[in-house]
């Protein structure tokens, strides 16, 4: 009985640390920040805005996405529902 309630609490701290990891990353980190440079249109010369690479972006929404799919799959996924639809809406 003691083992199992471990057992439960642990998977529960590893969706719960998923959570916050995920947040920190779209919220805080600069894992998730676009690389954008200023660019001169060669046509009229006019300033744009060039964004130069989103592989870093892609890489966090496949994560991301899987690591939640997975989350919503456990059997504790009702305690942390709100939080795991939000960030799966959010990403996606």
């Amino acid at each position: 009985m003691i083992l199992e309630i471990g057992d439960n609490a642990d998977k529960q701290l590893k969706i719960e640390d998923l959570l916050i990891d995920i947040s920190y990353k779209w919220t805080e980190s600069e894992a998730s920040d676009l690389i954008v440079t200023k660019e001169k249109s060669k046509a009229d010369n006019e300033d744009y805005f060039f964004i130069k690479q989103v592989d870093n972006i892609m890489e966090l929404i496949e994560d991301h996405g899987q690591r939640l799919g997975t989350a919503k799959s456990s059997p504790f996924y009702k305690e942390f529902d709100t939080d795991i639809d939000y960030w799966e809406s959010t990403i996606s």
